[in-house]
């Protein structure tokens, strides 16, 4: 895979690991069991861990004209979950498809440190979903 094109999927990775943090805040409203909720909150910070390990990868290829700014995706606060099942629901979908971004870049001939990087980070993003099953 070239440097742009790296580039281009690692700013769509961005903008959906960005999406997903804040779709984690409606879950969190919407959950009502206590242990669940904690569970929840380290996924989101898993997130927001591998948002800054993305971007720093993302400045190190040398993206001079990227305004991180740019790559977040608002907080779009106006949806309101009905149920916990239905924001654990919405949530698991958000996160396969988070997951096949992941193994779509993965399969693309990445150089090796962003490889890695991207690898720990799907470890991560399957432990979420095989707990998130579990609801479904």
């Amino acid at each position: 895979m070239g440097t742009d094109e790296l580039i281009q999927q690692l700013i769509g990775l961005i903008r959906k690991e960005s999406a997903v943090i804040n779709l984690y805040d409606l879950v969190l409203d919407a959950v009502v069991d206590f242990e669940l909720k904690d569970k929840l909150f380290l996924f989101q910070n898993d997130h927001k861990r591998h948002l800054e390990i993305i971007l720093d990868l993302l400045n190190n290829i040398d993206v001079n004209n990227v305004d991180r700014m740019d790559l977040m995706i608002s907080n779009g606060k106006d949806e309101e979950f009905r149920s916990q099942s239905q924001a654990l629901g919405e949530l698991a979908v958000k996160e396969k498809e988070l997951n096949r971004l992941y193994k779509d870049i993965l399969e693309e001939d990445v150089d090796s440190k962003s490889a890695e990087i991207l690898d720990d980070n799907l470890e991560d993003e399957q432990q979420h979903i095989r707990f998130l099953e579990q609801f479904s």
